[in-house]
């Protein structure tokens, strides 16, 4: 009895190995498609963290922000608030407690205290911009330090809020303003005096802040301020 030692052509291995090659490239995409998915995942979730990490310290700054005037390192009385008009970025990453590189500046209550030393509870918080490190986008940092005022430099204790960001904006409401229409706000405070070479010693009725974020666009937070004493 003979047995049939036929093996496979030329032309099979040709069509098997062409098989096998399509099927390996289809898996290789869809590997890739999700590990892209899973990193745009990832990106967004750490946004989205991002701005609700900014949105619950903006939030607890302006529910305790105080009518109060302070002076800055050269003596000067400075509002309760201060915000710079437009959108700039800080030039540098080196950071002392000077107005002229936060874009806003608050006074605000509710200071820490649990060791509960006599010392007053108002300490000062400023948000400023830097670059991301290697990135072209920015970061979004805060700043809070006591005494408020002082001619030193006080010690600062810095927060990263947000990173990879495009732009933060802020406007304010007057107390004054006789509606909440576009044209009733302004881009910096005190709207007094756009030197801010005077103090006065009130607060915005509200802030609104719009930070841009490549993922997500454009997103806005409402502030109302009810100035405690």
């Amino acid at each position: 009895m003979k047995l049939s030692m036929r093996g496979f052509t030329l032309l099979e291995l040709l069509v098997a190995l062409l098989i096998a090659a399509a099927i390996s490239v289809m898996a290789y995409r869809a590997l890739d498609t999700a590990i892209l998915a899973n990193e745009k995942v990832t990106r967004v979730t750490a946004e989205v963290d991002g701005v609700d990490r900014v949105w619950q310290y903006m939030s607890n700054d302006f529910l305790f922000a105080v009518s109060r005037t302070w002076r800055n390192d050269f003596n000067e009385p400075r509002s309760p608030l201060v915000g710079v008009f437009g959108d700039r970025l800080s030039q540098s990453d080196i950071v002392v407690a000077d107005e002229q590189n936060y874009l806003l500046q608050v006074i605000r209550s509710d200071r820490d205290n649990l060791l509960d030393k006599t010392r007053s509870n108002l300490f000062m918080v400023g948000y400023r911009l830097a670059q991301t490190q290697d990135s072209e986008y920015k970061s979004l940092w805060r700043d809070s330090w006591s005494p408020i005022d002082s001619a030193g430099e006080p010690k600062i204790q810095q927060r990263l809020l947000i990173e990879n960001i495009e732009r933060v904006e802020f406007r304010y409401l007057a107390r004054s303003a006789s509606s909440t229409q576009d044209s009733q706000w302004i881009t910096g405070w005190p709207a007094q005096d756009n030197n801010f070479q005077s103090a006065v010693a009130v607060l915005p009725a509200a802030v609104e802040v719009s930070i841009e974020i490549p993922a997500m666009g454009k997103v806005l937070r409402l502030f109302e301020l009810t100035p405690s004493e």
